[in-house]
């Protein structure tokens, strides 16, 4: 996640508009923080093993949602409660509902590996988000520095 906020965010000083897989992080905040995402009316049915993604394939209703509007949500942010946030928005039921090429890789989505993302190379840091996965959720250990040398030789 933290790349993908990196792709749209960037360093926004002194610029007007932001760029990257900003779809991909509000499909991430809409999971999450449901005060966030609009209402789906439920006209669409998601086609067995479409991508997760595809939930919000829908016409919405939104008409208490704020837009444009950055002071309400950094307030909303700020006061929130534990019991508003989806924690574990992977269950069984909904992985069990993806397509198996989506499932296929489920015995490595727990491994710490470099992700390699065209000029980016990451870290996966899935102790991070063990909650997510229905796992016990400890403080994780301070990131080690990334040496790309460690993983690839010339």
């Amino acid at each position: 996640m933290g790349s993908i906020v990196s792709a749209v965010i960037g360093d926004c000083a002194g610029k007007e508009n932001m760029g990257g897989a900003f779809i991909l992080l509000q499909l991430w905040a809409w999971e999450r923080f449901p005060f966030v995402a609009p209402g789906r009316l439920g006209r669409r049915q998601r086609p067995a093993g479409s991508p997760l993604g595809a939930r919000w394939d829908d016409r919405f209703r939104s008409p208490d949602l704020a837009t444009h509007v950055v002071g309400y949500y950094r307030n909303y942010f700020d006061m929130q409660r534990p019991d508003e946030v989806i924690w574990r928005p992977y269950s069984e039921e909904l992985i069990a509902s993806l397509s198996p090429n989506c499932r296929a890789g489920r015995a490595i989505w727990m491994a710490k590996v470099p992700l390699l993302n065209f000029p980016m190379v990451q870290m996966h840091m899935p102790d991070r988000v063990l909650r997510q996965f229905g796992h016990r959720q400890t403080i994780p250990p301070n990131c080690r520095q990334f040496c790309l040398d460690c993983y690839f030789w010339a």
